[in-house]
């Protein structure tokens, strides 16, 4: 019985620490820590709960000197760590950072598709046998900021007061008003609220054309590297073949900037495709840059290192600094 408790109890501690692993990796967030024994690196800030040590910020030197040729100077280097920092602590508390798969996936795909491969090989060799970190430093900044712009972009919540706006005017539209009387209405409405950051909303008319001129995609430029390319469709394009003449389309339409009312005018169809006069009426979402530094100020940003601490905020550092 002792025997089988002893296993009992080994099996138990073996769980718990294959359990601690997996939290470390895939619990919500990729886990932004130093492999290499902290003893012979220095912290210099942090940010929430991340740790930037000053091997970081010489890891971050010699990856612009990879590219570029010139070092810079350790306060820019830490400035792009401390937004790559912020990036990774909002991505995590949304919920939506990518996992150690997701990063290994670009890691490949960059490894296949490189258009500087003589670079990466050099940014390779900055980090060594070290993957983690050169995954940490160099590999997960792009999908991170990737996926939190498109989790920004896409969230209603987030857009709520421009989306209650432009529901707003659609219903002004639907009953006939027309669209640059329901958008001066709005404005008038807005200028008197109080308290109130009222989306701006905006009519506009233009000519939609399809498929567009080749001069507008560099389409010559493409031809001299042997590609034959075509842009994607714009999606407002599918609408507006729907659409009859002095019809209004019967969704609001989103994409990652702004909402939408279309109406379509007019309709002209010739050998070079397809052109159609629509007017709009539009509501701009919020920059993400501005949301991202509202997200900021509720981090703990902390730079331990003083004299960097004051290169960074003469240079303007956007995000306040805890002392």
């Amino acid at each position: 019985m002792g025997n089988k408790k002893l296993g009992g109890i080994i099996i138990f501690l073996l769980m718990a620490f294959a359990f601690l692993m997996l939290y470390e990796q895939y619990l919500g967030r990729f886990v932004w820590r130093n492999e290499k024994s902290k003893a012979t690196m220095r912290i210099v800030a942090r940010v929430g709960n991340l740790e930037i040590t000053d091997k970081d910020v010489e890891s971050k030197i010699r990856i612009e000197e990879a590219y570029s040729g010139k070092r810079i100077e350790p306060a820019i280097a830490l400035i792009q760590l401390l937004n790559d920092a912020v990036e990774m602590e909002v991505v995590a508390k949304y919920g939506v950072a990518p996992t150690v798969e997701e990063i290994k996936t670009l890691e490949e795909h960059a490894d296949k598709t490189s258009k500087a491969p003589k670079i990466l090989v050099k940014v390779k060799a900055i980090f060594g046998n070290d993957i983690s970190a050169y995954r940490r430093l160099y590999i997960a900044p792009k999908i991170v900021n990737w996926k939190l712009r498109g989790f920004f972009s896409r969230n209603s919540e987030l857009h709520r007061d421009e989306r209650r706006a432009i529901e707003e005017v659609y219903l002004l539209v639907s009953r006939g008003v027309s669209f640059s009387e329901a958008v001066s209405r709005y404005n008038r409405l807005s200028a008197f609220a109080i308290n109130e950051n009222k989306p701006k909303m905006e009519y506009l008319q233009t000519t939609i054309a399809w498929p567009p001129d080749a001069e507008s995609y560099g389409a010559e430029a493409l031809k001299k590297f042997g590609l034959d390319v075509r842009p994607a469709e714009d999606p407002l394009v599918s609408i507006l073949k729907t659409l009859s003449k002095n019809e209004i389309y019967s969704n609001i339409v989103e994409d990652d900037y702004s909402y939408k009312i279309i109406r379509l005018l007019e309709r002209h169809s010739g050998k070079s495709g397809d052109e159609w006069k629509v007017e709009m009426i539009e509501v701009r979402k919020r920059p993400f840059e501005e949301w991202l530094e509202k997200e900021a100020e509720r981090l703990n940003i902390v730079i331990t290192d003083e004299s960097l601490k004051k290169e960074i905020i003469s240079r303007g550092f956007k995000y306040v600094v805890d002392n």
